[in-house]
């Protein structure tokens, strides 16, 4: 279109004027005209291309957005679980605790008694005359009187200790 298209005409007067193309400017004509149109359907192409392409573009932002939206569900979902998880690790080292305070008391009252007994162990009398008794009098369960001797020891070892203890 650009292009200038000359004319040759009869300049005579009265004729009918008519307007020769030589056949070079004919192509041009034809070529243009071709031209223009390719152009036309170039860009009805690339018009079309460019509308798939924002379809394209919408449907993944679109898909996007969906998966923005379900990842954020899951997040929120994630951290009430953890939010569940600390509350029951707390309240499990509460009790945890609790019940270690409980164990060292009675590990301590045990360990007390454990002394007690230690001691009371230490201090009962006449542990060697009872023994020699009641050796004998399982030996003798019937008829007891050979464990007389035994036994008159023992008295005179609890009679002591008692003694012992009033003073």
């Amino acid at each position: 279109m650009g292009q200038g298209s000359s004319t040759e005409a009869d300049a005579s007067p009265g004729e009918n004027a008519a307007v020769k193309i030589t056949p070079a400017l004919g192509e041009k004509i034809a070529l243009d005209y071709q031209n223009q149109e390719l152009n036309k359907a170039w860009k009805g192409v690339q018009v079309s291309i460019l509308e798939r392409r924002n379809r394209r573009e919408q449907a993944m932002s679109a898909a996007l957005a969906e998966q923005r939206r379900a990842n954020e569900e899951q997040k929120q979902i994630m951290a009430a679980r953890h939010q569940r998880l600390d509350d029951s690790i707390h309240d499990l080292n509460q009790e945890f605790s609790a019940r270690l305070a409980e164990i060292e008391s009675g590990t301590s009252v045990l360990t007390d008694d454990l002394f007690d007994l230690a001691q009371k162990k230490q201090t009962l009398p006449c542990l060697g005359p009872r023994a020699h008794w009641l050796d004998c009098h399982k030996k003798y369960a019937i008829d007891s009187r050979p464990c007389d001797a035994y036994l008159e020891t023992l008295e005179k070892c609890v009679t002591e200790a008692i003694v012992k203890n009033v003073s």
